[in-house]
């Protein structure tokens, strides 16, 4: 992505050239018996083919997205990538979430989505439930990680950008159960255009709505086995 911008230009501005900076995460997609590692070519061909249109689902860096690892990356569910968004006046918040955790996603009624299946049954249990009852977790450090985009047009302070990702986190730990687990990396990234001045603090609550709904947009489109 650094080289796609640096060769149009884009990037911040030193002076004599322009530097572009490039924040990123990647989630854990490995699978037994995968013979594929991503390269810095698809990064470059995924900037150039940027659209403002896209898929969401089990697609994309959702494609390899997995949720409720509790029983082993072989009796998780399906998870993938979500999108939602909101004008408020004339404020606009969207949340782009790829939801890749240890944990469950749970419903706005607390009803369970997804999480891991039983391996015996085949029916979905929850997450906190097992714990309670075994000591025993079958899980690889590291493999679970929930990454989120919000993008906002207010115009902000880097502290306040900040505070919006922590409400972000909110949205996130509202639907993913449990949430930020010592088994999870999880990261929010705040973006502004920064082209309307508004106040923050009547905003914060719709922020942790648009991620939150950003999460379930996932699961209308993901088949999730019952």
């Amino acid at each position: 992505v650094v080289d796609y911008l640096f060769e149009r230009g884009i990037g911040f501005d030193v002076g004599f050239m322009k530097v572009p900076i490039v924040p990123s995460a990647v989630i854990f997609d490995f699978k037994p018996g995968q013979k594929v590692i991503p390269t810095w070519q698809w990064s470059y061909e995924a900037a150039k083919s940027a659209q403002d249109t896209f898929y969401i689902g089990d697609v994309g860096v959702g494609a390899g997205a997995t949720v409720g690892k509790a029983l082993g990356l072989e009796n998780a569910s399906q998870s993938g990538i979500g999108f939602s968004d909101i004008w408020i006046n004339k404020v606009y918040i969207a949340a782009l979430t790829v939801v890749n955790a240890f944990g469950d996603v749970i419903g706005p009624s607390g009803e369970l989505i997804a999480g891991p299946r039983d391996p015996s049954s085949g029916k979905i249990i929850r997450t906190t439930e097992y714990m309670a009852k075994s000591n025993y977790v079958k899980v690889i450090r590291g493999a679970s990680t929930t990454l989120s985009l919000i993008i906002t047009n207010i115009r902000v302070s880097r502290e306040s950008l900040s505070r919006i990702a922590e409400y972000a986190h909110y949205g996130l730990a509202s639907r993913i159960e449990p949430y930020n687990t010592d088994y999870d990396g999880d990261t929010v990234f705040a973006v502004t255009t920064g082209e309307v001045n508004y106040d923050i603090n009547p905003i914060n609550y719709y922020i942790k709505q648009v991620v939150s709904e950003s999460v379930l947009s996932i699961f209308n489109w993901v088949r999730i086995k019952t």
